[in-house]
């Protein structure tokens, strides 16, 4: 980049930085008052029925026959995430947003191709939400069948708050897609990761694994060509996980090389005419085109080494003495692996969470109550894949 051109945007930023106040951040891990029930009433828009009520933040339309508990869990996501998730990034609060809450990821499809007019191009096969800022219904549309636990909740709320106020910061300006999904994932962690450690332990380890064994594969994605919403809904089709945990990472290198306000910046600089390539050189000291490149030195130097092929286990889910996270890292993509266990005989209880088709391998047991004992004592982990691939792990489950 030209000296003059690298000037003018360090002017840019300086002044952008003193016309805006500074925004105290809010201390994130607490878990807010909910108040009074929001009343709720049911309403028909275009034929769907929803039970509406109004938060403070929100305007919440549920589908008929969601869990109860689910929507208690969407909604207390909801309040905590549309107050840290524009903090995170330095923000001003979003206006009032609509929440779409349909009862299963098929309804969320349809909801978003009859009820909201997107195109199925602009939809990803795995999709538990999206987010939208303009057409017929803009707002947040989440399948709340994904929702299963407290944590899985808050990531996505917050992940798709992210996308909200990226948009905002950038004053509609097209952000490139892997950009927009890594500050999404970034956001959606950090949040998480403070109200649920457990749950961010767990798919943390799973992201880390999965990229490990795609380089393993040498199939590690370049996120840097992908810059439209239909660039990466095609990419991922093959198995978006993978591309989201990319994404993940090349943000989070780049908040830790820099700071969380310098990526906030690229967006400010995008949202008064700068174009990517310069706002994102201008805030973050390097090119995009070093970004591929910083991913990949990351999963060889640090991930492969924590990760080597063969079962690994996310070892804060083992000191848990409740959980298990398992990987197999190493297969190839979309290798069918197969997995069998062998511990104390008077274990019976086993929760079980199958493998996935996008390149990883992983297998989740879980134990309560009085299985605890019976399961307790030394266990063997074998995991055998179609193509060749395979290992053993040997694991101790304590009871407390």
């Amino acid at each position: 980049m030209k000296a003059s051109r690298l000037l003018a945007i360090s002017l840019l930023l300086a002044t952008i930085a003193m016309a805006t106040p500074p925004r105290a951040t809010a201390a994130l891990g607490f878990q807010q008052d909910p108040g009074p029930a929001p009343d709720i009433e049911t309403i028909t828009i275009e034929g769907w029925v929803f039970a509406r009520q109004d938060i403070g933040s929100a305007t919440i339309h549920t589908q008929p026959g969601v869990d109860p508990t689910t929507a208690a869990r969407i909604l207390n996501a909801i309040q905590i995430a549309t107050a840290q998730a524009p903090d995170m990034l330095g923000a001003q609060p979003l206006p009032r947003i609509d929440f779409y809450v349909l009862l299963s990821r098929d309804e969320l499809r349809r909801a978003l191709q009859e009820f909201a007019g997107l195109s199925t191009a602009h939809m990803g096969l795995d999709e538990a939400g999206h987010s939208l800022t303009s057409g017929r219904y803009p707002g947040i549309y989440l399948d709340a069948s994904a929702q299963g636990e407290d944590g899985r909740a808050m990531w996505l709320v917050a992940h798709e708050l992210a996308h909200q106020v990226a948009r905002q910061l950038s004053n509609g300006r097209a952000i490139p897609q892997w950009f927009n999904e890594g500050i999404a994932e970034f956001v959606g962690a950090s949040i998480t990761a403070r109200l649920y450690p457990e749950y961010f332990g767990r798919r943390d380890f799973i992201a880390q694994a999965r990229l490990a064994s795609a380089g393993y594969a040498g199939a590690l994605p370049v996120l840097t060509p992908l810059r439209t919403q239909i660039d990466w809904v095609q990419a991922t089709r093959s198995g978006s996980p993978v591309y989201y945990a990319g994404a993940s990472l090349a943000v989070r290198q780049l908040v830790e090389r820099q700071s969380v306000s310098d990526v906030a910046q690229v967006l400010i600089l995008l949202g008064v005419g700068v174009t990517f390539d310069d706002a994102f050189a201008g805030a973050l000291s390097t090119p995009v085109a070093n970004v591929d490149t910083m991913v990949s030195d990351y999963v060889t130097n640090v991930l492969a080494p924590r990760f080597p092929v063969g079962v690994s286990a996310d070892r804060s889910s083992v000191l848990s003495n409740e959980r298990i996270q398992l990987a197999m890292v190493g297969s190839q993509p979309g290798e069918t692996v197969s997995w069998t266990f062998s511990g104390p005989s008077a274990c019976r209880s086993l929760g079980f969470s199958p493998a996935d088709r996008t390149g990883l391998s992983s297998y989740q047991f879980s134990l309560s109550g009085s299985s605890r004992v019976a399961c307790a004592g030394q266990w063997t982990a074998v995991a055998t894949g179609a193509e060749g691939s395979g290992g053993r792990l040997q694991f101790t489950f304590n009871h407390p």
